[in-house]
């Protein structure tokens, strides 16, 4: 699918790393116009030197962590054609919740929850108005039940995965589509950030090609081989095994000094 880069922009968020940044190349390979929007000017410059697609590059530094970030989001898009919202921001820790500190966890809630619900709301106002556009929301095979030692985390995915159900239902009168992307273990600076070593993940690469492969539908995506088959394992077992094989694999992933 090539866009005419005259007229179409995806915003994502999240760009500075990770899958974020995967789909920069991606999408900008395909001919969009993307609006890359991270926490680390240091990598967005990086970014900008090493992109080589078909469509205009612009980057900027956000914290999302910060109330009004939807406002500040608007602010840079609003003379723009926006075809694509991807909020990949996100956090992540690892570990016994009794034992990691509240605030970082609080955190990971307000990146995770209420800045993409705050910044969703306009570009799916923005949508439903244009009738046409993709919302493109990160939950994750944690978003599918709970997880020891991953707990917050995966219940904001478990909220984000509701949110899009949601959403899909509500916009699809006005033609306007919502992914829910559910990723395996994949290998990025996320994995690093939170203490965790993947064997075999997938990489950012291949999960933002199985991502822009499916613009353009409806539903809930598993975008690479490893969480296709762990996504199709989980659903043939009932919630509290899942639960069980998601903390399995969680405990198995986290490196311990």
């Amino acid at each position: 699918m090539v866009a005419s880069k005259e007229s179409k922009w995806a915003v994502i968020t999240g760009a500075s790393d990770g899958i974020g940044r995967a789909l920069v190349h991606e999408l900008g390979n395909q001919g969009y116009n993307v609006l890359a929007v991270g926490r680390s000017a240091a990598k967005l410059e990086a970014l900008k030197s090493e992109y080589k697609g078909l469509g205009e590059l612009q980057a900027h530094t956000m914290d999302f962590n910060k109330e009004g970030s939807g406002e500040d989001l608007q602010g840079l898009v609003a003379d723009k054609a926006v075809e694509l919202f991807i909020p990949a921001a996100g956090l992540g820790s690892s570990g016994n919740f009794v034992d990691l500190p509240l605030d970082t966890e609080l955190e990971m809630v307000d990146v995770n929850c209420r800045a993409v619900v705050e910044q969703t709301q306009w570009f799916a106002q923005k949508f439903e108005r244009q009738k046409r556009g993709t919302l493109i929301l990160f939950s994750s095979l944690l978003g599918t039940a709970g997880s020891g030692t991953s707990a917050v985390y995966a219940a904001t995915k478990n909220f984000i995965h509701a949110f899009a159900e949601g959403l899909r239902v509500e916009l699809k009168p006005a033609g306007v589509k919502v992914l829910t992307i559910c990723p395996g273990p994949t290998n990025s600076g996320f994995a690093q950030a939170s203490q965790m070593t993947y064997s075999g993940a997938d990489s950012a690469s291949d999960v933002a090609k199985g991502i822009v492969k499916t613009i353009g539908k409806n539903g809930t995506i598993y975008p690479a081989a490893r969480a296709r088959f762990l996504g199709f394992t989980l659903s043939t077992v009932p919630r509290s095994i899942r639960v069980a094989i998601l903390t399995n694999v969680m405990r198995g992933l986290q490196s311990h000094k």
